[in-house]
């Protein structure tokens, strides 16, 4: 657990001091890049990883790759590293769309992604590792597809009222 901690703080770290090359490059950019690294690890966890281990203890060799615990924790660190682009992008987001109602709209954002962490732990164990991989797969482009929609409203709509104005 404090292994994680310190690799989110030295990740956000590191995207702070790069803050200007973000700018340059565009988040939209960056979080492309995140989708494309998102796709790239569930393709080898698809490629790694049994299909039936979701399901409980397996001892299958049934895999495309054999699995390596090398493998594993590079992929565990990627999708750490995903994760940290993603939160920071979505809160600077929050913060440029609502900056009167910025706690109410974070608020409001982690509800959101609380509710379908539940949807996913409600159905991890029952469904299969390729269905898992294609569900992951698809809910991360319709985000970036999103959060791109997203950005582009709020540069377009920068002035207007927020939906959280009475």
């Amino acid at each position: 657990m404090q292994a994680r901690r310190t690799l989110r703080r030295e990740t956000a770290l590191t995207f702070t001091l790069l803050g200007d090359l973000v700018e340059k490059i565009g988040r939209n950019i960056i979080l492309i890049i995140g989708t494309a690294i998102h796709l790239f690890c569930f393709a080898f966890i698809y490629f790694l990883l049994p299909a039936d281990a979701p399901l409980g203890s397996t001892s299958s060799s049934d895999t495309f790759i054999t699995p390596s615990v090398v493998f594993v924790v590079g992929i565990g660190f990627l999708l750490g590293v995903v994760h940290v682009v993603w939160f920071q992008q979505i809160t600077a987001l929050i913060c440029n769309a609502y900056p009167h109602q910025e706690t109410e709209a974070f608020a409001l954002s982690r509800f959101m992604q609380a509710a379908m962490t539940c949807g996913v732990i409600s159905y991890a164990s029952l469904v299969t590792l390729p269905y898992q991989m294609t569900i992951a797969a698809v809910f991360s482009v319709a985000a970036c597809f999103s959060y791109i929609l997203s950005a582009k409203n709020q540069r377009q709509k920068v002035g207007q009222t927020s939906i959280f104005s009475h």
